[in-house]
């Protein structure tokens, strides 16, 4: 009997919803905050809402939480969805502070991040 060997280290391929999402989000923060954003710095979007270095502002429903964050020195506001196209975290899309109707410049108290 000849077995084939264990593949180990295997990515999921990312479903078509993900990509979608991610596809609109990184339009968004190109059309809002003239970021060109590849795949590294979408995810140092998600790694900052994910150990705490973003601010919480509202969860919309069970797939939208918006969050506060900075990015290279661009405030903007990230509705992220933690489940994502699969169990993979995305970001639905970018708003600006005063799109997303909750905050102003000034509201935000900056220490806390």
């Amino acid at each position: 009997m000849n077995r084939q060997p264990k593949r180990q280290g295997r990515r999921r391929k990312r479903s078509a919803k993900a990509r979608t999402q991610r596809q609109h989000a990184k339009m968004r923060a190109l059309e809002r905050f003239g970021l060109q954003m590849d795949d590294h710095m979408y995810g140092r979007v998600i790694y900052k809402i994910r150990n705490g270095e973003s601010t919480f502002i509202w969860r919309e429903s069970v797939s939208k939480r918006h969050h506060h964050v900075i990015l290279d020195g661009v405030e903007m506001v990230a509705v992220y969805d933690p489940k994502g196209g699969g169990a993979d975290p995305e970001i639905r899309t970018f708003l600006t502070v005063e799109m997303s109707g909750i905050l102003r410049q000034g509201d935000i108290d900056h220490a806390d991040l």
